[in-house]
Parts: structure tokens; sequence; C-alpha cells
């Protein structure tokens, strides 16, 4: 599983996320992030299920791996738009569930 967390509408789905892991599945994943400073994310994740470290799409452009978005935005015509994904972390804990699909 790909993560990747963003902190603005400038670099959601680029190059340089705050934050990004790669990590192994099986079944439900917890991801945990320490010392997030109060600001603004959007999360992003896939399922990398042939390990070649990137997200496959058919001829289309239409993502052929599981995926996900904070706020459980779904992608139509195109990425979700960084207002829909944003969350606010403001206290000492703040949970994000993300259906990856």
């Amino acid at each position: 599983m790909k993560i990747a967390v963003f902190n603005s509408s400038e670099k959601w789905l680029g190059e340089q996320p705050v934050y990004s892991s790669t990590i192994n599945v099986n079944g439900s994943v917890t991801c945990k992030i320490n010392d997030v400073p109060y600001a603004d994310y959007g999360v992003a994740v896939f399922h990398d299920e042939n390990s070649n470290g990137k997200m496959d799409n058919n001829v289309l452009g239409m993502p052929l791996e599981p995926y996900g978005f904070s706020n459980n935005v779904r992608a139509t015509f195109g990425p979700p738009k960084w207002e829909n994904a944003k969350f606010a972390a403001k206290g000492s804990t703040t949970e994000v569930s993300i259906e990856v699909k």
C-alpha cells in the first residue's frame, strides 16, 4: 500500500507529499503518523498490487488498482479536488478512515 499525505492545494497529488510510506497489506491497515502539526491535510492511498511502484491505468487513464482518498472522496473524471479531500488535524489524535476500492 502506498500512502501519501499532502498539506496544501498546491501540493495535492504532486511529487512532494509531506509524508509518504509503503507498507505491506494483509486485510485492514492502520498507519500512524506522530507529531503532525495542526493544519489541513489530504491523504491519497493505492494498493500497488503488482509492486511496480506506480498506479497502473488502462488506456483511458482509469485506475486498475484499488485506491482511496481522505473523506472517502471518489475520483470522477479525474482526481478529486483538494477542497473535497482535505481535513483538519487539530488535536493530539486525528483518525482518518479511507475505503480503498
